[in-house]
């Protein structure tokens, strides 16, 4: 099981990381147009003094098969002077061994404890219920690792790192010369410390969401993937998939989801500034489109983010 949370961690943590331009685009219609073709949503906002920044709101976990069109991606890609990623976490050789060494020691809950000790009685049964014919040894399990096996086995995420989106973008730019980085880079060890520090009660509303997701079971994730290339974004944030990976380490960090938030602001306010150019950024779409986020905060700002509704109340 520790290698198996090891895995996991290592996906999760480092996952975080996850020309001239041409006149840019001034039709409302035009963009919808764009980002339908696209398959996945893309805004697009003017500054005040001639920039302009692509919104590309992306999720993780979707099934690998999961089909759109990339060709209004990569045009996106080729006005762009330059193009930002989501966050990159790090660890030197030295903090991998130590988190290694921590992993296997937290494998299983403390002083004998099991699931029962942590759950409400109405989740343990819901709990006891997905874990049907997988044993007993379970119930001594980091919950963490549980809801990372939930996730995975019942509720059809996948948490391997197969970003075919992210890819492209990122030859496209190659092509163009236009350079590539992270919105932030951050030291690993701050988010793994915090992982270990939380205990078993830090990770309860992980192991939760996780469940609720489970229940509904693997064609939760293609349901949800469907949605996002059909770009109705309330219906993917409402997702309990979702829902739970914003409960579970890292985003459910709340320093970690706090920074990450606060970066991909500093970033757009600064692009928005620039006096020209165009800046492309490949950002997680509940940063984007939550309630109070990036595409709220532009709105409110008097901009005109122009894409695919983010709220229900647009419709």
């Amino acid at each position: 099981m520790s290698l198996l949370i090891a895995a996991a961690m290592a996906t999760a943590l480092f996952t975080q990381t996850s020309p001239a331009a041409a006149e840019p685009v001034t039709q409302v219609e035009e963009v919808i147009v764009v980002a339908r073709r696209a398959g996945i949503p893309i805004w697009e906002v003017e500054g005040p003094d001639g920039s302009t920044v692509i919104l590309v709101g992306m999720i993780d976990g979707a099934p690998e098969d999961t089909a759109w069109r990339p060709e209004a991606l990569v045009e996106a890609t080729s006005r762009a002077d330059r193009v930002l990623f989501m966050q990159r976490a790090t660890l030197n050789p030295l903090e991998f061994m130590q988190a290694l060494g921590r992993i296997t020691r937290n494998a299983q809950l403390p002083d004998g404890r099991t699931t029962s000790d942590y759950l409400a009685p109405e989740w343990q049964a819901r709990l006891e219920q997905q874990m049907q014919g997988e044993g007993s040894a379970w119930h001594r399990q980091n919950l963490w690792a549980i809801a990372m096996e939930l996730l995975d086995d019942k509720a059809g995420y996948d948490r391997q790192v197969r970003d075919d989106a992210s890819r492209l973008v990122r030859r496209a730019a190659r092509r163009n010369r236009a350079p590539v980085q992270p919105v932030a880079s951050y030291r690993g060890k701050p988010m793994v410390d915090r992982f270990f520090e939380a205990g078993p009660e830090g990770h309860r509303a992980c192991l939760q969401a996780a469940i609720a997701a489970a229940e509904a079971g693997p064609q939760e994730s293609r349901r949800r993937a469907e949605e996002w290339t059909r770009l109705r974004v309330p219906e993917v944030l409402q997702s309990p998939i979702q829902a739970a990976t914003e409960a579970c380490w890292p985003w459910g960090d709340p320093s970690t989801a706090e920074q990450v938030r606060a970066d991909w602001r500093r970033a757009v306010d600064e692009a928005l500034a620039a006096p020209e150019g165009v800046t492309l950024a490949v950002a997680p779409l509940a940063v984007l489109a939550e309630p109070d986020g990036i595409l709220d905060m532009l709105e409110q700002r008097g901009l005109d983010p122009r894409g695919p509704f983010w709220r229900a109340d647009q419709r």
